[in-house]
């Protein structure tokens, strides 16, 4: 009886271990520079930049030479797991048109793409990394 307690008590500190790594591998992953896929108009002349830094998130409408049109939202973000999922919460953002409050589950993040989704409204975005 002891052996059976002492495993599942070991199953259950190597869960909670793999799920913080995982957590924070996607962490590690996401921080950086995006540029969002505009598969609508692949020719357009300008780009969604996006970035993710420590929480914070901002994104900026860039022309494709590279000069800095303005910024189109920013706001705060987490990252969690849930049943081996990668889920990013967007928890605030000053423009609800661009990226909306909520979780995003995260479909494929590698070190050049990553893209992710949300269930209840159907949307999708895809980005390579800058």
């Amino acid at each position: 009886m002891k052996s059976r307690q002492l495993l599942i008590i070991l199953f259950c500190i190597a869960f909670l271990l793999s799920a913080s790594s995982c957590k924070k591998i996607t962490e590690n992953k996401i921080q950086g520079k995006w540029r969002l896929s505009n598969v609508s108009n692949s020719a357009a002349d300008r780009f969604q930049e996006w970035e993710f830094t420590d929480g914070t998130f901002s994104i900026d409408s860039v022309y494709v030479n590279g000069s800095t049109i303005g910024k189109v939202s920013s706001g705060e973000y987490i990252i969690k797991v849930k049943s081996s999922k990668r889920i990013l919460t967007i928890v605030s953002t000053t423009n609800q048109f661009v990226i909306s409050v909520g979780d995003w589950r995260i479909d494929k993040l590698t070190k050049n793409n990553l893209s992710f989704f949300q269930d209840d409204n159907r949307q999708y975005k895809e980005f390579s990394k800058q």
